[in-house]
């Protein structure tokens, strides 16, 4: 009798393992990332003015030769505009584009050479139309340069690189910022399922990711900064979620995504977005909430707690059993 229950403690611890190793098996994974390196770099990246109509502005970029040897540079304009909600940009030499800009610079030195790791001073001019549209204008400078290399045949190819610089002009005058997260139905509020600002209503655990959409109904260009503050069920403030500060282009959306990076999490939780954007710092606002229940854990214990009471029960039946039989 004593092999017997010896066999089926055996059994049952080996239950208990294989519950606890599918329950809680955890899957690493490793993702490799590369670094693009440049042989050309320019300062400032962005460029942004303010002017009147019918005015001009100089301005300049430096453009480092990063090579052990001389390269010739070829420079242009085009216009940009969005091309998606992620920060992809379409250029084009579209002059006829609302909100098209690149007619209006001057390029001097269109064809330069820059010596071995040395730098130059790229000259341009801003001339505004008089009778310009107010609101934002977008162009695109781009230092292009030509590489000769020798291919498997000893044949020469080449290969065109280029970099840009981005130019942000705002004509004066009547300037309409306006804006709003995707999806509100009021100036101050954003609820229901029509609001872009979302996570999973039902999860087991954090990290918890966040995303909303908003768009730029207004003629210009505007900085977008906000932040997320969570709640508990009792309202009270548990953490926060960093959002990246953009840049929105008018007639355009733009996706944004932020992380609650806490982890263990149980109960109801209301986020609540607060954005900021343009000079005059307008605020929309928008929020959500969501479930924590950790269900793998809650059906470990459950099946914990049914295995020890079947566990007792048995152990009390056999305590019993070989009571009667020595009576």
């Amino acid at each position: 009798m004593g092999k017997n229950i010896y066999t089926k403690r055996q059994i049952w611890l080996v239950g208990i393992g294989v519950i606890l190793l599918t329950l809680f098996c955890v899957f690493s994974s490793s993702q490799a990332h590369a670094e693009e390196t440049n042989t050309l770099s320019i300062y400032p990246a962005i460029i942004e003015k303010t002017l009147d109509p019918g005015s001009d502005s100089s301005q300049s970029i430096t453009v480092y030769n990063k090579e052990e040897k001389a390269i010739g540079i070829r420079a242009y304009a085009q216009n940009f505009s969005a091309s998606d909600e992620f920060g992809g940009m379409i250029f084009n030499n579209d002059t006829e584009k609302e909100f098209s800009a690149s007619e209006w610079l001057e390029i001097k030195n269109t064809n330069m050479v820059i010596a071995p790791k040395s730098k130059f001073d790229f000259l341009f001019t801003i001339n505004i139309p008089k009778d310009a549209e107010p609101g934002g204008h977008y162009a695109t400078i781009f230092f292009e340069f030509v590489n000769p290399l020798e291919s498997s045949s000893g044949s020469k190819v080449s290969v065109s690189q280029r970099v840009g610089a981005l130019v942000f002009i705002t004509v004066s005058g009547q300037i309409e910022e306006k804006g709003h997260v995707l999806g509100s139905n009021s100036i101050d509020k954003c609820l229901g399922v029509q609001c872009s600002f979302k996570t999973a209503k039902l999860r087991e655990w954090g990290p918890v990711p966040f995303e909303f959409r908003f768009e730029n109904t207004g003629n210009v260009h505007v900085k977008v900064k906000s932040k997320i503050e969570i709640y508990n069920i009792f309202g009270m403030k548990v953490g926060e979620a960093l959002v990246e500060e953009k840049t929105v282009l008018p007639n355009s959306t733009r996706f944004f995504d932020a992380k609650w990076l806490r982890e263990p999490l149980f109960g109801r939780y209301t986020a609540k977005l607060t954005l900021n954007y343009g000079t005059l710092n307008v605020t929309e606002r928008a929020q959500t909430s969501f479930w924590a229940i950790p269900w793998k854990g809650i059906l470990f214990v459950f099946i914990l707690v049914i295995f020890i009471i079947i566990y007792k029960l048995k152990k009390r039946k056999r305590s019993s059993a070989n009571k009667n039989g020595i009576q």
